[in-house]
C-alpha cells in the first residue's frame, strides 16, 4: 500500500536432510546436508549443485531435527558464533528473520522473529516438498509477510507453540 515501508535487516536459516525423488515417486538419493543460509552473503535464491536430471520432487527440512540439535556439534554451520544457537536445552534457532515496517505499532517499528525448539510436540523443524522446475529455489518472503499479521505479532523468540504454528506457515512459501 501507499506509504507502507518495510525494510529485512536480517535473515538467516537452515536447509536439512535433503531427499531426491524421481517421476516414480523413488528415492534417488539422499543428502545429509546442512545448509547455512544467511542473506548478507546469499543472493536470495538457493542453487541446487547437485545434477537434478531425473529428479522430480525434493523434499527438505527448514532447519535442524532434534538429533542434530543435541548433537553436540558447534564448528562449521553449528558455530554458536553464527547467532543462531540459543541454549543446550532449546537448541538451535531454525529461521531469524529482523526488520522494521512503519506500520508495525511498537516504539520501535519492529519485527524479530527466532524461530526454533526441537521438542515434542512443538519441534519446529518442518518438512519441505517441491517439484522441480529448474535448478533454483527461494523463499517468497514477500508472500509469507503479507500472510502474516505483524500488527499483532512482531516478536516471537522462544520456542513452543507459536513457534511451531510460524514455521508450519513459512515452509509453504518455498518454490522453485
Amino acid at each position: 500500500m501507499p506509504g507502507e515501508l518495510l525494510s529485512v535487516k536480517e535473515l538467516k536459516f537452515y536447509l536439512s536432510d535433503f531427499l531426491f525423488y524421481n517421476e516414480q515417486g523413488e528415492l534417488l538419493y539422499h543428502l545429509d546436508t546442512l545448509i547455512f543460509y544467511n542473506l548478507e552473503e546469499g543472493s536470495g535464491s538457493l542453487l541446487l549443485s547437485a545434477a537434478l536430471e531425473g529428479v522430480n520432487k525434493i523434499e527438505f527440512h527448514l532447519g535442524l531435527d532434534s538429533v542434530k540439535n543435541v548433537s553436540g556439534a558447534l564448528e562449521g554451520p553449528y558455530d554458536p558464533l553464527l547467532g543462531m544457537y540459543w541454549a543446550w536445552n532449546t537448541g538451535y534457532i531454525n529461521f531469524k528473520l529482523k526488520g522494521t515496517a512503519n506500520w508495525i505499532p511498537n516504539p520501535k517499528n519492529d519485527f524479530e522473529f527466532h524461530i526454533g525448539g526441537y521438542r515434542a510436540p512443538y519441534g519446529a523443524s518442518q518438512k519441505c516438498t517441491l517439484w522441480v522446475k529448474g535448478s533454483t529455489f527461494y523463499l517468497d518472503l514477500d508472500a509469507f509477510l503479507q500472510s502474516w499479521n505483524l500488527k499483532e505479532l512482531n516478536h516471537l523468540m522462544v520456542p513452543g507453540e507459536k513457534a511451531f504454528f510460524f514455521s508450519q506457515e513459512l515452509v509453504k512459501h518455498f518454490h522453485f
